[in-house]
Formats: structure tokens, C-alpha cells, sequence
């Protein structure tokens, strides 16, 4: 019987893993790697919270993502906002050539190599609503294959928001509803709650423009997550960072953005406690077809 040397490749469900690395579930893009997935309550990413889309303007995105076990990969999205209609499409794909296959003893050289890949196709889209609250939903498609194993299924996200006042938003979240295919059998994903709240302080000098601070808290079956994330304002530039932390995980995340005119880059780079994972890391552009306010 035949094994693989990199069993951690085995990614097919959402990239949720056991023994103590559910809390891992690993973003595409660099804002939220840099922020661990934290900003429930903030306008992040679509990914932490579909109700950021009613913050975005018009824009197109990609971004070079490594991710778990060496995989490489890249997530291209598309914005578009009509009078107060937000559209979200994107497509992301991870994949490795050169998984080893070898017998259950030990041998210097492998007996041959396989192909593991990922794609997921997005759609996203605000709710309008009388309540002065901010609403969106995701779905997701994604099919995966190992070896000769083969998976398909879906999943929904539905998030909102709420702004207080001037130095306080409110977030909710429900992700990964939905069920994984493998053959003629269906696996329930693991579906998560989460609340958030951020905490900005906006200041208007010419050389710094303000703290924002996110605190969240998310539950996965009986697992707590405590999430944690800062972003450092200034003219052009911002630092972000982030923690997420749970029964037997924890991680530290770090990057920064640049926005220019309608231009924006973001590094991210997330390190875990399992060094055999590897540390995913991320490169993104996007450019606003709306200029940013």
C-alpha cells in the first residue's frame, strides 16, 4: 500500500484541520492573512465578513498566495457597485506537482509523484435593508483532488454589520454552511458563529491617520476562537497585525498595505505553531475603478 510523505496535503475541505488546527483556516488574500482572519466588524475583506462589500468600491484584485504543505497558488476577484447593488465573482486555485508517493518502508527515492489541486469559484452580494445595517452573503463552489481521491461541495456565508458611532462597529457572521462530496457520500462542513467588534480612532494629522482594533470571537462545533487584529494608519502606508488563538493552535500575523491614487498593495505573512505546515504568505494588488475615498 502506498502512502504520501506530505499527508498534510490532504486539503480538500476548506483547509480545516484536525488535531487542534481548526482554528487554521487559511485566507487568499494578504489583508487577512496579515490580520489572522480577524476584522469581523471591520471592513477587511469579503472573506472575514460578506457585509464589507458595502464598503468596497468598484475594483479588480489578484493575489500570489503559499499556502499549508508548499502549496502555491493566486485568487483573482472582480467588484462591481451599481447605484447600491454590490456584485463579488472570484476564482482561487492552489496546487502541488510533486507530492512524493512511497511504500511503507522506507527508500531513497520515491516511486513516483502526484498532483494535488484546489479551485473555488465565489459570488457575493449585499442585502439591502431599511435598518441602516449592512448586509451580504457569499456562495462558494470548490472541487479538490489528491492522488486518486476526489472532492466537490459548497458552502454559504452570511455576515452583517452595524456601525454605532463614530469609534464603534458591531459584526456577526455565520460561515461554512453547507456539505463536501466524495463520491456518493456527503461530509457537513463544519459551519462557525462569529461575533466582532472594532474600535477606531481616527485622526486627521498630516504624517498619521488613526488606529483601528478588531476583537473576535468564533465558535466551531466545541471549539472557541479568539482572534485579535490591528491596523496602524498612515498617509499611504499601514501596518497590520493579528493573533488567533485556540485550544492547541495559536498563530502571530504581520504585513502592511500601500494605496496610492486607485492603486493598493498588500504583503501578509502568518506563522503558526506547527513549523511543518509551513508559514502561508501572500502578494496582493488591486486597483479601485472607483478611486478611493
Amino acid at each position: 500500500m502506498k502512502i504520501t510523505r506530505y499527508i498534510i496535503v490532504l486539503i480538500a475541505l476548506n483547509a480545516v484541520f484536525p488535531i487542534g488546527l481548526k482554528a487554521l483556516i487559511v485566507p487568499q488574500t494578504a489583508k487577512m492573512i496579515s490580520l489572522s482572519s480577524s476584522g469581523i466588524a471591520g471592513n477587511i475583506d469579503i472573506g472575514v465578513n460578506p457585509a464589507s462589500i458595502v464598503q468596497d468600491t468598484s475594483s479588480i484584485s489578484f493575489s500570489s498566495n503559499e499556502w499549508l504543505g508548499g502549496l502555491l497558488g493566486s485568487k483573482v476577484s472582480y467588484t462591481k457597485s451599481i447605484k447600491n447593488s454590490y456584485h463579488y465573482f472570484s476564482f482561487e486555485y492552489l496546487g502541488i506537482d510533486d507530492i512524493e508517493l512511497r511504500d511503507e518502508q522506507p527508500s531513497d527515492l520515491p516511486d513516483g509523484y502526484v498532483k494535488s489541486n484546489w479551485i473555488a469559484l465565489d459570488y457575493a452580494n449585499n442585502i439591502q435593508n431599511k435598518y441602516n445595517i449592512d448586509m451580504g452573503y457569499k456562495f462558494k463552489l470548490n472541487y479538490s483532488k489528491l492522488y486518486t481521491e476526489r472532492y466537490y461541495g459548497y458552502s454559504f456565508d452570511f455576515g452583517l454589520k452595524k456601525n454605532i458611532n463614530k469609534y464603534i462597529d458591531l459584526g456577526f457572521v455565520v460561515k461554512n454552511v453547507g456539505v463536501e462530496y466524495k463520491g456518493n457520500k456527503s461530509i457537513p462542513i463544519d459551519y462557525m458563529t462569529g461575533f466582532g467588534i472594532a474600535f477606531n480612532y481616527p485622526v486627521e494629522k498630516n504624517y498619521f491617520k488613526g488606529i483601528n482594533v478588531f476583537l473576535d470571537g468564533l465558535i466551531q462545533e466545541d471549539l472557541d476562537i479568539i482572534r485579535i487584529g490591528m491596523k496602524i494608519n498612515f498617509p499611504y502606508v499601514s501596518l497590520l497585525f493579528g493573533t488567533s488563538y485556540s485550544d492547541g493552535y495559536g498563530d502571530i500575523a504581520y504585513g502592511l498595505s500601500f494605496a496610492y491614487n486607485n492603486f493598493e498593495l498588500a504583503i501578509g505573512n502568518l506563522n503558526h505553531e506547527n513549523p511543518i505546515l509551513g508559514s502561508p504568505a501572500s502578494l496582493q494588488f488591486k486597483y479601485h475603478i472607483n478611486k478611493i475615498n
